[in-house]
């Protein structure tokens, strides 16, 4: 063998290591590649499958709509057609009515306001024996001033003047009347009203009702005189003014 050809054994020798070992370690690089891929696709998360049914977009539901305000909340007319009152106090018990009631916002007008009948045992004090029943009946019309307690108009205080005319006795005995007026009356009326429905109301609240003209003289130690300083020589003798509660409703 010449050395030339040793030479080139040699070169041969060494180019078939280094490929040799260049392989392995390509292949060492490769694994580690691959297996890094392998775990790196194992730890993401998988998205969840949808099936059509979850696809549905369910609509959100319509917000409910705010209940509108009474009549009359804003400025408008609000018309109450009829009340009714029971009634106690100090003429004895019986009925108060009310029709065509006019409402505004601050102000209202009840066209017909009054008393078919109350009567009864008198509860004011008396010496007269014969004084064993008040008698009460009038009809007129009253207006006033709500004051609503929120703003949807369910709480509301009613203060309210009438001027009425009929009949009040002081006391009733057989057929004798005693210290009678026919009016006119003053109404003073405080109530309390709770809208129930849209269209009914409970109502409750005191009246107090004076005559402002009597038809009978007075007499010293018989009832009421509020006529003047020379009472009871020559003045007038007024029935007992009614302090009188209610419970009733609005329609």
């Amino acid at each position: 063998m010449t050395p030339r050809t040793y030479k080139n054994l040699r070169v041969l020798r060494v180019a078939r290591y280094f490929l040799a070992g260049a392989t392995f370690w390509a292949f060492v690089l490769f694994s580690r590649t691959l297996v890094a891929t392998e775990l790196t696709n194992d730890s993401r998360v998988q998205p969840p499958e949808i099936s059509p049914e979850d696809m549905t977009v369910t609509p959100e539901p319509e917000p409910m709509p705010a209940s509108p305000p009474p009549q009359g909340e804003n400025g408008g007319l609000r018309v109450e057609w009829f009340t009714l009152k029971f009634i106690v106090g100090g003429y004895g018990a019986g009925l108060g009515i009310g029709a065509f009631t006019l409402n505004w916002k601050w102000f209202f007008w009840e066209i017909v306001h009054g008393y078919p009948f109350v009567g009864g045992m008198p509860t004011y004090p008396t010496d007269d024996e014969a004084e064993e029943f008040a008698v009460f009946s009038a009809l007129g019309s009253m207006a006033g001033v709500p004051f609503r307690l929120d703003p949807e108009g369910r709480h509301t205080i009613r203060l309210g003047l009438g001027v009425l005319g009929g009949m009040m006795s002081n006391g009733w005995s057989g057929n004798t009347d005693y210290h009678y007026s026919a009016g006119p009356y003053f109404d003073l009326e405080i109530g309390y009203l709770y809208r129930w429905k849209p269209n009914t109301q409970i109502f409750t609240g005191l009246n107090i009702i004076a005559a402002a003209h009597s038809t009978e003289p007075a007499f010293q130690g018989e009832t009421l005189c509020i006529a003047s300083p020379s009472c009871p020589k020559n003045g007038q003798a007024y029935p007992f003014p009614i302090i009188q509660a209610f419970f009733g409703f609005i329609f």
